[in-house]
């Protein structure tokens, strides 16, 4: 039986993002080798070395001629990464920045990390308010739950204030003693509206005056300690509420402070796989870098972008440049040897995005997954922490739709206003229709359409690109005194 053959995963990987063929190149006569590159119109490779000479204005040149000679103006940077000899000055300048930004970054994920329990915290102390407080609304509106509420408060009166049946004077103690038997019966019954009429109530029941007269005593300490725990529990309630969303705002704003530093890391770590290039040895004074931007720019209403993909590979030595007389740091120049690829492609906006993400798999994955864990922290409280926060004065998705409500309502007051002049041009349009305008609009709109004029827009796009690749590799070498032909 034919094994069949694996398929190679750089190409499985271009095809996943829509590319389906890989750039072949020559390394030497006669020797092919692919790359991880979609297959170009055409390519140029350009490869400068100077030992005396700063390679840094190659980049800057390439981008100022595209840009003000060639008219591309859209420019995105798609690769940025670096990696430099352990030994290295530039290696030890750069950890230390690192250090410093690392530093930063853990302080205020300690901060988050305390502040989103503290959020948990919060909402159980908000459950327990509601739940609490939910058994005195119940007792001031009248619902099936009004007297178990009320009992339920007594309950807590008896148990919390008076101690329960440990304190002789409490209604359960009291119950133990002779005459006073009834107590504990007639207090959790006798259910009062207003506190004023607690006498005329008890007046009207049947037992002897000593019992009538602790039992008003009683239902007095009762009421007053429930109207006066009900403002206390509403009153720390709000303040828990505004506590609740000052502590979310704060954990917010952490997160946003974040964001640039989190950038800035992966940003100055050095690249992984560029440690493994034969240039960059670990005890010598060198460095290697990685720098690609995509330059596009589109002609007239053409779906296609003419697409110049350039590639700088740099392999050089960081001088540390001092002045002398003040004996302060300036900064590294970098000199050595740049390899620069120019790639000419036809892109639609799709395919540009498809690279990207090609490009970006793994770009900020940090950030996205500090994002992703405090989401699902905040998830996990369920929608009372949404509720508590609306409450709170914070505005989510509600205020989006109420401005989209209110952006639609007025587009139909607008369509309203401007139905009479509609009307007009929609007999104008049933007038032509019936001429056959309609027939031949529609036939304009297929010729639009057509397979050949997209084809055509295709070639002038990847010939457009193709020009310019060729001037800025062409005129470069012009530029600066190099063969050129």
């Amino acid at each position: 039986m034919a094994q069949t053959k694996e398929e190679d995963p750089v190409i499985s990987k271009l095809k996943e993002y829509g590319f389906k063929q890989r750039e072949m190149i020559e390394r030497s006569k006669e020797h092919f080798d692919l790359t991880d590159y979609p297959k170009p119109v055409v390519k140029h490779r350009f490869v400068y070395q100077d030992k005396n000479f700063s390679l840094e204005q190659i980049y800057y040149w390439i981008l100022s001629y595209l840009f003000h000679e060639n008219d591309y103006s859209h420019v995105e940077k798609i690769i940025d990464t670096y990696a430099a000899a352990q030994a290295s000055s530039h290696f030890g300048m750069m950890q230390s920045r690192l250090s410093a930004q690392q530093n930063q970054v853990s302080q205020y994920l300690k901060g988050i990390s305390d502040m989103v329990k503290g959020l948990f915290q919060i909402v159980r102390e908000l459950r327990i308010l509601d739940e609490r407080l939910q058994y005195y609304k119940d007792t001031y509106e009248e619902n099936e739950n009004k007297v178990s509420s009320e009992i339920v408060l007594k309950g807590l009166w008896v148990d919390l204030v008076e101690g329960g049946a440990k304190n002789p004077g409490s209604v359960y103690g009291l119950a133990k003693e002779v005459g006073f038997v009834i107590l504990p019966d007639i207090f959790f019954r006798v259910q009062v509206k207003n506190p004023k009429e607690i006498d005329d109530v008890v007046a009207k029941l049947k037992f002897n005056e000593k019992v009538k007269e602790v039992l008003i005593r009683k239902l007095r300490q009762y009421y007053e300690w429930k109207t006066r725990t009900y403002r206390e529990l509403e009153t720390r309630r709000n303040f828990e509420i505004k506590y609740l969303r000052q502590h979310y705002d704060t954990i917010m704003l952490y997160i946003d402070w974040i964001r640039p530093y989190l950038r800035n890391i992966s940003m100055l770590q050095p690249n992984e796989k560029l440690y493994d290039v034969p240039q960059l040895i670990s005890s010598f004074e060198g460095a290697v870098s990685e720098i690609e931007v995509v330059v596009k720019k589109k002609k007239g209403n053409s779906k296609y972008w003419s697409v110049v993909l350039a590639n700088f590979f740099y392999t050089v030595e960081p001088k540390l440049d001092y002045h002398m007389q003040e004996y302060q740091y300036k900064g590294p120049v970098h000199v050595g040897k740049v390899d620069l690829n120019l790639r000419a492609y036809s892109w639609t906006d799709e395919d540009i995005k498809n690279y990207k993400q090609y490009r970006q798999d793994q770009n900020l994955q940090i950030l996205s997954s500090i994002d992703e864990s405090i989401k699902a922290a905040l998830d996990s409280l369920g929608e009372e922490l949404k509720r508590y926060l609306i409450e709170g004065g914070e505005l989510f998705e509600e205020k989006k739709k109420k401005k989209e409500s209110k952006i639609d309502k007025n587009k139909q007051m607008l369509a309203t206003s401007l139905d009479p002049f509609i009307s007009i041009f929609k007999g104008f349009g049933e007038i032509f229709s019936a001429f056959g305008f309609n027939r031949m609009f529609s036939l304009n709109l297929k010729k639009k359409q057509d397979p050949y004029l997209d084809q055509k827009s295709k070639k002038a796009a990847e010939k457009m690109a193709k020009s310019s690749a060729f001037d800025c590799y062409h005129y470069y070498k012009k530029a600066h005194g190099l063969t050129a032909w």
